[in-house]
């Protein structure tokens, strides 16, 4: 996000994908005058969190889309341009919407767990998405060194305790689906999104897919009721009703077409 190039293929993503939220991790964007100017060309239909970076490090944005009807919003960051939390009402349902960008450093990724605990502890239902920088599964890193560690710990009680599960953890075992961050020849599932396990049957269409200007993969769900699709009308399964040879005014009608074609 810190170049005008990446803000507008995010630009043209959004075009495409059309999605009422939107978590981005690590902008590295410090100054207000560039924070100002990466998200001018999306004020036109979203809202936006932001939280600047450290150091060059860390900034995340949370995009809301305008037309959504979201009440009673409150938002709350961090100092360390690693977390937002976004409190809405929806549809008479509360809501909370945390976006995350975990540390790479065992030591502070146990303290940010730790931190994210406290917002975690609440009787909204939960949507908590970002890269998280670790791993809870072994099957979701290349690498055969150890996965665990004290950080992933209090990460596995802190989604245990609070009823928070791993949507992208509950797919069918499909290579595509697996990973969303690959470095070298190292690839590993970072980018999640967890969920309270109250609206677990309405979250579906779960797409994890890249992003050619970052090293992070796109990952997508849709909660909400499952949109009908309408089956398109394919002639190889037309089949001829021959009832219809017994119907007189479909003989005269298709008898008259066909002179027609001959004049």
């Amino acid at each position: 996000m810190n170049s005008t190039k990446k803000q507008c293929q995010l630009q043209r993503l959004l075009c495409d994908e059309q999605p009422d939220f939107l978590a981005i991790q690590e902008t590295k964007i410090t100054e207000d005058n560039d924070i100002a100017s990466a998200l001018r060309p999306f004020l036109f239909r979203y809202e936006s969190c932001v939280i600047r970076a450290v150091g060059f490090s860390a900034g995340c944005f949370l995009f809301l889309k305008k037309c959504v009807n979201l009440e009673h919003l409150q938002v709350v960051i961090d100092e360390q341009g690693r977390f937002i939390s976004c409190d809405f009402t929806l549809s008479g349902v509360q809501w909370r919407v945390i976006c995350v960008y975990a540390p790479n450093n065992v030591r502070q990724t146990e303290q940010f767990f730790q931190f994210l605990r406290s917002y975690v502890e609440c009787d909204k239902v939960l949507v908590v998405l970002g890269d998280f920088n670790c791993v809870c599964d072994e099957r979701d890193k290349s690498s055969r060194t150890g996965y665990s560690d004290s950080s992933v710990s209090i990460l596995k009680y802190i989604t245990d305790t609070r009823g928070l599960e791993d949507v992208g953890a509950l797919q069918e075992e499909r290579y595509d689906l697996r990973y969303t961050h690959f470095q070298a020849s190292s690839y590993s599932r970072l980018d999640r999104i967890y969920v309270s396990v109250d609206i677990i049957q309405q979250a579906h269409g779960y797409r994890v897919q890249p992003v050619f200007f970052t090293g992070h993969y796109l990952v997508t769900i849709k909660i909400g009721k499952r949109e009908k699709t309408n089956s398109k009308f394919n002639w190889r399964l037309w089949k001829m009703n021959r009832k219809l040879l017994q119907d007189e005014q479909f003989v005269a009608t298709v008898t008259e077409l066909l002179s027609s074609l001959h004049e």
